[in-house]
């Protein structure tokens, strides 16, 4: 007995491990091939984003266009002016008819018991709007639209403001990477001249230290102006809702205009203003709901109409009634003052944003005069100096008449030079975007829904 228990016990155990081991050998296949099946997706997915044509330029056209099929802050605007069709339906619908039943002369005492002295009437009622109440409902519901696309006007304003801007920095930091490319290159001639004169014994190790120091701080430089423009790019991305920079180069221009545009010119255009417009609208809607508050003084009739049944003789008899509100206490006073004084409030927001407009135009033209004639100043008449003091000075090096520190510092200037004018250029075509912010010239309006792009002025 015991040892027919012992085999059993230890073909149980046999058994039981060949089924762990079976088990461990499934599990190790399926990862296998899970992780295979895994490493294949990756493949595929590392392959369809090498395959991703990345736009190598980008103009401001183009950018305008993302941001109004991308933007996700425009959609909410879009959601917003569609509800107010909503509202527009709801206002011109009628008010709904009544139906009502009354049974009286029932399960009282004597001859009213049960109900055949009861008598049974079903009625209709319909409330009529007197004072052009559904009329001016529905012109505060169209009005409230108008308000709702004037913010959506405001917002795409508000974008191609930014876009300019962000725009215009991009342009800078390139400009300024040019400009320090070009530096560095003149450096790297500069330390083989030098060392070639130092093997000579023509000049001390102490000046190659010098060029090397310079050409060393002139990379630095360009490193990190590499990573302030990657910065800008994913920051300017950002507007159009991009997760990841999918150019490599803005193209513009940043020269200046042959002139200084006239203040006159711009002073007309205030008109167009989208805030001034938005308060025009809203000025629009209050005095709307003024007028529908006042239509409330009218009272309203209600018309009432049935059918009366007598059950003791079995005669039908035909009812109206006629209800109208006497107006001796509510006269909707209270409303009426109140929308009244919501109207004279957005009538003085008109004024004084009228005001501040116009104090902004100047202030901004002012701004704009200084940055043109200092771009201007630069541009004539420091930027051709500098270029030749330093040419003299290269010479003159060569001649063995300057050392190199003259020949650094005359290099420096230059350069100064040169990104004070891009930050001028930069300064002037901000200011530009400025005002043309306050006067939304080249600014498309949004017609209702269809968008059109926002024209490009530097291309």
């Amino acid at each position: 007995m015991n040892k027919q228990l012992r085999k059993f016990l230890k073909l149980s155990i046999y058994t039981f491990t060949l089924i762990l081991f079976g088990l461990n050998s499934l599990i190790l296949n399926a990862n296998v091939k899970k992780n295979i099946i895994n490493l294949e997706q990756e493949k595929v997915i590392l392959k369809k984003n090498k395959n991703k044509k990345i736009k190598k330029t980008l103009t401001f056209v183009d950018i305008i266009n993302r941001i109004i099929k991308n933007n996700p802050e425009l959609l909410t605007y879009q959601m917003e002016i569609k509800s107010k069709d909503g509202m527009i339906e709801q206002s011109s619908l009628l008010p709904n008819p009544e139906l009502e039943m009354e049974v009286e002369n029932f399960a009282g005492s004597g001859e009213t018991k049960g109900f055949r002295q009861s008598e049974t009437t079903i009625k209709v009622s319909q409330s009529i709007l007197l004072g052009g109440k559904r009329e001016k409902k529905i012109k505060v519901a169209r009005f409230g639209k108008n308000v709702s696309i004037r913010e959506l006007d405001k917002k795409l304003v508000d974008l191609e403001t930014e876009a300019k801007m962000r725009f215009v920095t991009i342009l800078h930091v390139q400009k300024k990477l040019e400009l320090r490319k070009k530096m560095i290159k003149l450096s790297k001639n500069f330390s083989e001249k030098i060392k070639i004169r130092v093997e000579s014994g023509r000049t001390s190790p102490a000046e190659l230290m010098r060029a090397n120091v310079s050409l060393l701080r002139n990379e630095m430089i360009y490193k990190q102006l590499q990573k302030e423009l990657s910065a800008s790019n994913l920051y300017l991305t950002a507007l159009w809702g991009g997760k990841a920079v999918d150019f490599q180069k803005i193209l513009g221009n940043m020269e200046l205009y042959s002139f200084i545009p006239k203040i006159k010119d711009y002073k007309k255009l205030l008109n167009q203003n989208v805030n001034l417009l938005s308060i025009l609208t809203e000025i629009e809607l209050q005095k709307a709901r003024w007028h529908l508050e006042k239509s409330y003084k009218v009272p309203d009739i209600v018309l009432m109409g049935g059918v009366r049944k007598l059950n003791e003789s079995g005669n039908t008899a035909f009812t109206f009634n006629i209800s109208v509100p006497l107006p001796l206490f509510n006269r909707n006073q209270g409303k009426i003052k109140s929308s009244l004084y919501r109207l004279k409030k957005s009538e003085s927001k008109l004024r004084t944003l009228k005001v501040k407009l116009l104090n902004k135009l100047r202030i901004l033209f002012k701004q704009l005069e200084i940055t043109y004639n200092n771009a201007i100043m630069l541009k004539i008449s420091i930027l051709p100096k500098a270029s030749k003091m330093l040419d003299i000075i290269t010479q003159g090096y060569e001649l063995g008449k300057f050392n190199y520190l003259n020949v650094l510092d005359a290099l420096k200037t230059q350069l100064d030079m040169r990104e004070e004018y891009l930050e001028a250029l930069s300064n002037y075509w901000q200011i530009i975007a400025k005002i043309e912010k306050l006067t939304c010239l080249h600014f498309k309006k949004s017609n209702f829904i269809n968008m059109k792009h926002i024209g490009d002025k530097n291309e």
